[in-house]
């Protein structure tokens, strides 16, 4: 519920476009989300390993979290903190992004209402690696976008998944003839994405992301080639598909190639709904939407004026930044985090109402592991 409220204060603020809003409004959303945590369910496996690490040698996911943890148990730190600092540098990297763009208050709207629950919050070792490269991407620009490469092998340290920022030099196009060799470029991607789901032991042999690969094709089970219906299940599907037709449309008005980059980061965004595996590969656009975007947002920021594309755009981002919660699983627990203020007793009682939710509704698939 707090990010809904959110999503929905940043987006009045979005239609009066004031600069000054996003200063005044961005710390205020910052600290709160940093100083609670705790809306979802990983967070539970990430502090049990946290004050368990001091026994671990194995890397049980990417180096960067691992020995951050190691870091920070050493000094005897309580895992609420590190995930304080964690969600601290994830919304300075979103701020870094947010105020190159001509319109940082949409920007941040956008970013939080897409981002704001999963990488933000419940995902947030993806969201360190996602966070890196908008600093990144903070720092380049369209003549050299190869500068982004060393976020990029940072950000991997921390979610092997950064390496699709390895594409972004599909969505820094100028034509539309390029648009549309792009957009068989990344359907074949996905196509071959989807292949690898399908049949994991193609690729059993890389260290890591074989086994990554082959547990997420195990929660296919049998419907494991229904990827075309997995996507029309999915309420997001529908929501990003209207969020395609209208930067479409938004294109075709002002004929600014610039827009054909949100174009095809939507398009891309879509195609990830065909499996929960490629979901993760799809936050990674989220930026070229508002970059693409930018200019447009800018020009119809004339005071008095609503206009009608910028409006719809907006609402269907709102719709976004709610379906999370349409899940009851999420919606109930959302509404009771922990804080950087709880003592460890306090936030064990709420990891144990979070393990009678997943016992009771099986949110987790068997992932929460002290839950089962």
């Amino acid at each position: 519920m707090y990010f809904i409220i959110t999503s929905f204060i940043l987006m009045v603020f979005s239609f009066i476009s004031k600069k000054k809003l996003f200063y005044v409004s961005f710390p205020f959303v910052a600290l709160f989300f940093s100083m609670t945590f705790g809306y979802g369910y990983d967070w539970i496996n990430y502090n049990d390993f946290y004050y368990d690490s001091i026994y671990t040698t194995t890397l049980p996911f990417e180096p960067g979290l691992f020995y951050l943890m190691k870091l920070f148990f050493s000094f005897d730190f309580p895992f609420k903190y590190l995930v304080f600092i964690i969600y601290l540098f994830i919304y300075y990297c979103c701020y870094s992004f947010c105020k190159k763009m001509n319109n940082p208050m949409i920007a941040f709207y956008c970013m939080f209402s897409l981002l704001g629950f999963y990488m933000f919050s419940e995902q947030f070792r993806q969201g360190i690696a996602l966070g890196i490269i908008l600093l990144g991407l903070s720092r380049t620009n369209k003549e050299y976008p190869w500068k982004i490469l060393p976020y990029i092998i940072v950000a991997s340290f921390f979610h092997v998944s950064a390496l699709t920022a390895l594409l972004y030099n599909l969505i820094f196009i100028d034509n539309e003839r390029r648009l549309k060799l792009n957009v068989i470029f990344i359907t074949l991607f996905i196509a071959s994405l989807l292949i690898v789901l399908s049949s994991p032991g193609i690729i059993s042999f890389i260290p890591y992301i074989g086994d990554k690969v082959s547990d997420y094709s195990s929660l296919l089970g049998n419907n494991r080639f229904s990827f075309l219906l997995y996507m029309l299940q999915q309420k997001q599907s529908y929501v990003f598909l209207a969020l395609l037709i209208i930067s479409i449309i938004i294109f075709k008005q002002q004929k600014s190639k610039k827009i054909l980059w949100a174009v095809l980061s939507t398009y891309f965004l879509l195609l990830t709904k065909m499996a929960q595996f490629l979901v993760r590969f799809g936050y990674y656009f989220v930026p070229f939407i508002v970059m693409g975007l930018d200019n447009y947002f800018e020009s119809k920021s004339k005071k008095g004026y609503l206009y009608a594309y910028k409006t719809i755009f907006l609402l269907i981002i709102f719709i976004m930044s709610t379906i999370p919660f349409f899940i009851s699983s999420y919606m109930k627990i959302s509404t009771s985090p922990a804080t950087i203020f709880d003592s460890k007793s306090e936030i064990e009682n709420k990891i144990s109402i979070r393990c009678e939710m997943v016992q009771l509704t099986g949110v987790g698939d068997g992932v929460i592991k002290r839950c089962y």
